[in-house]
């Protein structure tokens, strides 16, 4: 007898035997991708991840596009007029700031030449810091010291020349091409400590050699990014390139200069100090100190050191993180200190009065 129901005969041990499938027509693989294809790719997304990464942390660098190349080539560039701006940062993104000019090339409302009559008319001239790079231009200090002296008694308005990334020779230049036009009773010279570091890169910034690299740092954030790098801590002393005497000796001339147009055009002149000894030293290690070669031009001196010791105190408070400039409150102080100082100017107070006798004259 067999042992097992007749559909179970003829398996084995049970089980039904192995049926093979029959084959069927596929496609042929192809060969796998190279390696530099994968890799090309892969760099590819990870600069795409980074560029969006960075457009969410860092400003819009704004301060670079309100510049354009002057007409004078010792200005090297100036500030557009007539242009309005959102400013967020050149390094990290901070609150936004708007970045308004006039006709003249200066941050602010436009202005009567010449002033109104018994005005004394002020012009600022100096770097990001006076133009107020991170704050609107009523917090500017120039803007704080205007109303610092009207609550002393002086009937004064400051017009803001500021000008993003300028060193002394070239305000001084800024002061012949475009601030005597405004017909000022004083210039103040605004010194800070990169004024006396090498100058090569700025004057180069916006010719027509350049022109990609300029559009990629306006655009592409990654270049940027690359640029801050690797000009990180790259200021040091020694003439900018085509440029002849020293940084020291350029700025020694540039305040001579200054003083010359003064005394032609009939304005007053001074140089006022942002910073103390100690951040020149830390700096430009090696730079020439701008106390001591202040001395050497026949111009008045404004020194806040010991303003700036004030404000290194509170680093939070007196300037914006990640962005480097005084905050409102660091602008309040600074402009609040250069009002008590130049309140008590002898010339200044000799030229309050002579203003107003101007316009009291029929």
């Amino acid at each position: 007898m067999a042992d097992g129901p007749p559909q179970q005969q003829g398996r084995l041990g049970g089980y039904p035997p192995a049926v093979s499938s029959p084959a069927r027509p596929g496609r042929r693989a192809g060969p796998p991708p190279s390696r530099k294809k994968l890799l090309l790719a892969s760099v590819v997304i990870g600069l795409l991840l980074l560029e969006g990464g960075l457009r969410l942390t860092m400003g819009n660098f704004a301060q670079s596009r309100i510049l354009q190349r002057s007409d004078d080539p010792d200005v090297c560039l100036e500030v557009r007029p007539d242009t309005t701006l959102r400013y967020t940062g050149w390094r990290t993104r901070i609150a936004p700031t708007t970045f308004r000019t006039n006709r003249f090339g200066a941050r602010g409302p436009d202005f009567a030449v010449p002033a109104e009559p018994g005005v004394l008319r002020i012009a600022a001239v100096g770097d990001s810091f006076t133009f107020g790079q991170g704050v609107e231009e009523d917090e500017a200090f120039g803007q704080v010291m205007a109303r610092a002296l009207q609550a002393r008694g002086i009937p004064a308005e400051v017009l803001n020349f500021g000008v993003p990334g300028h060193s002394t020779p070239q305000e001084v230049a800024l002061v012949r091409h475009k601030v005597l036009a405004t017909q000022p009773d004083v210039v103040l010279l605004h010194v800070f400590v990169n004024d006396l570091t090498v100058e090569e890169s700025y004057c180069d910034y916006g010719s027509g050699g350049i022109a990609l690299g300029k559009w990629l740092l306006h655009n592409v954030y990654v270049a940027r990014q690359i640029m801050m790098l690797t000009h990180a801590g790259g200021h040091g002393a020694g003439a900018a390139t085509g440029v002849d005497g020293s940084p020291g000796e350029r700025f020694v001339a540039s305040l001579k200069e200054l003083e010359a147009l003064g005394r032609e055009h009939d304005f007053l002149t001074a140089a006022v100090l942002l910073t103390d000894r100690q951040m020149y030293r830390q700096r430009c290690p090696g730079c020439d100190i701008a106390h001591d070669l202040v001395t050497q031009a026949p111009i008045h001196q404004v020194d806040l050191s010991p303003v700036w010791a004030h404000l290194q105190r509170d680093i939070d408070a007196n300037f914006i993180r990640g962005d480097d400039h005084f905050t409102v409150v660091g602008n309040e102080i600074v402009g609040e200190a250069l009002a008590g100082a130049v309140s008590q100017w002898p010339e200044l107070k000799a030229r309050v009065v002579r203003v107003r006798q101007e316009s009291l004259d029929p």
